[in-house]
This record gives structure tokens, sequence and C-alpha cells, in this order.
């Protein structure tokens, strides 16, 4: 079996780091294309059940089980893409702490930053964030969908005079 190559150099590890970091940012965005993708598909999905045709008892069924599936992928995806996010920054972090860096850095520091020891650290960043926050309306979307429905069911259950 062959033996793992060791890394050597200061240089080695920088491009190490340097490939995680390319590979992690290709990461986040093919979750958030994800998180787009399945959001899209849903809300159609509820759309199309909201309009076409009588509303009744089993699309309602229906119509909320989709806004559930849309609220639990929300919240997953969310916390999926923040975890992304500071993996990347972790990598950044740790290419600017390595050993002859100091001087012509490529990632851009803050003051007092320091050398991280564990992911939990990381701040996700401003694109992140936005992201996570982007995430979380959606929650607040599905829920909001999901009483619409229940009062558009009720208005239809309920015989008017």
């Amino acid at each position: 079996m062959k033996e793992p190559r060791q890394i050597r150099s200061t240089t080695d590890h920088a491009e190490h780091l340097v490939r995680l970091q390319i590979n992690q940012d290709s990461n986040s965005q093919a979750w958030t294309k994800f998180f787009i993708t399945i959001q899209t598909g849903l809300g159609t999905a509820f759309g199309i059940l909201l309009l076409y045709g009588r509303f009744t008892g089993v699309k309602l069924l229906l119509v909320i089980a989709v806004a559930i599936a849309g609220i639990g992928t929300s919240v997953v995806d969310r916390k999926i893409i923040e975890r992304n996010h500071q993996w990347s920054a972790f990598f950044i972090r740790k290419y600017n702490h390595l050993s002859g860096n100091n001087w012509n850095r490529v990632f851009p520091t803050r003051d007092g930053e320091t050398d991280p020891k564990t992911i939990n650290e990381i701040d996700p960043g401003e694109i992140g964030k936005l992201i996570m926050r982007f995430c979380e309306g959606t929650v607040v979307f599905w829920i909001i969908a999901a009483v619409a429905a229940l009062v558009i069911w009720g208005s239809t259950a309920v015989p008017t005079r």
C-alpha cells in the first residue's frame, strides 16, 4: 500500500490550504444552488396544489407537507451553508498564520485575529450571514404560506349563508 505524500515545507502547506479554500467555496456555491433549486420546486408544487382545482382536505395535507418540507430543507441547508462558510474562513485564517506568510498575505486579516483552534471560533462572514438570513426568511415564508393555506381551506370548508 502506498504511503500518503508528506507535506515537506510551508509552501506545500500553503498550496494545500489554498486548494482546500477553493474546494470549500465550490461546495458552498453548490449547496446554495441546491437550496434555491429545492425551494423553487417546493414553491411551484405549493402553488399548483393551492391554485388548481377544488381545495379539499387531501390537498390541504399535501400543501402542509410541502410547507414542512420547505421548512426542513431551509433549516438543514442553513446549517450546512453556515458550516461551509466557517470552514472556508478557517482555511483562510490557517493560511494567514503559516510562518512566512506574515508580510505578503493573500487574504486580508482583521486586527487581533488569532490562529483558530476549532471551527466554532470562526465567523461565517458577511456573505455567509446574508445567505443564512435568507434561509431563515424562507422558513418564515413557509410558515405564513401554511397558515394561509389553512385559512383558505377553512373559508372553503365552512358553508356560507
